[in-house]
């Protein structure tokens, strides 16, 4: 399960530095507390 969460956490991390570098910050933040709060669903 730790692996799996660590994946997942690369994913979120890559996905935010990725959706970070164009669009409105805001919102962008806002996905990235989505991807963090599923990837604490998985703890």
């Amino acid at each position: 399960m730790i692996k799996v969460r660590k994946m997942f956490t690369q994913f979120a991390d890559d996905a935010y530095m990725r959706i970070s570098h164009h669009g409105d910050a805001l919102l962008n933040k806002k996905k990235y507390q989505m991807l963090l709060l599923s990837s604490n669903l998985l703890k």
